[in-house]
């Protein structure tokens, strides 16, 4: 598990937030920290990044594939966003570009347009 302020980061955000409260996702294992706001975040598991990926529904290996795809052209076009993350945080901006069209700038999400 990431524990990294980073993540923290990434994961206060609406789109991560709304899940916190998911039965589906076994919650309770999951892990809350306090930011600077005194509020509690919700950090997911990898596993859980990955059922947020909801259109792949059983299929894994499709979205394995199209997981590694991402990763190919991060590598080649952000390759400082890309380096040095965790699991989770690739995993977490993977799910954040193909379920909302955001990129992670180092601070905050930003929308980007869909080619």
């Amino acid at each position: 598990m990431n524990f990294s302020k980073d993540y923290i980061k990434m994961c206060d955000c609406d789109e991560v937030q709304k899940y916190s409260d998911d039965k589906a996702l076994d919650i309770d294992e999951n892990l809350f920290y306090i930011t600077e706001r005194q509020t509690f975040i919700f950090t997911p598991f990898q596993y859980q990044i990955q059922q947020l990926i909801r259109q792949y529904g059983s299929c894994e290996f499709k979205l394995l594939q199209d997981f590694y795809n991402w990763c190919i052209v991060q590598r080649k076009e952000r390759i400082e966003m890309v380096k040095g993350r965790s699991m989770e945080e690739l995993w977490l901006m993977f799910y954040m570009w193909r379920e909302h069209y955001k990129l992670w700038d180092g601070e905050k999400w930003v929308n980007e347009k869909r080619l």
